[in-house]
């Protein structure tokens, strides 16, 4: 459940939902679509407003979103999933240093920094598992 406490976010929500109510009452041709974009929209808004409300509470990967400079070496890693990513590739990308680009990550991912240590590689799998793992260096 997300609270929603500003009225005009509030507003487009209920916009939302009431347009969704509308689609699914009143059939009309193109509505099974523009129901499914008008949920799509939803949860985008939801997640947003999600993001912006927990910016400083909690970890994940979610709220590592978030922090535009992790932002931008999580974008990297989904655009080039069969790269094999290390810790200066991450870092660079992010515009930080090894050190604090380690720092942020963990404080924001949660994940440990000796996997960062070790270079990390996002193995392609669904986005519900994704994850960062250890690479072997043999």
């Amino acid at each position: 459940m997300v609270h929603i406490r500003n009225d005009s976010d509030r507003a487009a929500m209920h916009w939302y939902l009431d347009r969704m109510i509308r689609v699914l009452r009143e059939p009309q041709p193109g509505g099974f679509l523009l129901g499914q974009h008008l949920a799509q929209m939803m949860l985008i808004e939801a997640l947003r407003l999600y993001i912006a409300d927990s910016v400083t509470a909690g970890v994940g990967w979610l709220l590592a979103l978030a922090d535009k400079q992790l932002s931008a070496a999580i974008t990297a890693m989904h655009e080039n999933p069969g790269y094999r990513w290390s810790l200066q590739d991450l870092a660079e990308r992010a515009g930080m240093s090894r050190s604090i680009f380690a720092h942020r990550f963990k404080e924001k991912v949660g994940t440990s920094d000796r996997s960062l240590d070790a270079g990390v590689t996002r193995q392609p799998a669904s986005a519900a598992n994704s994850h960062l793992e250890p690479r072997n260096e043999t």
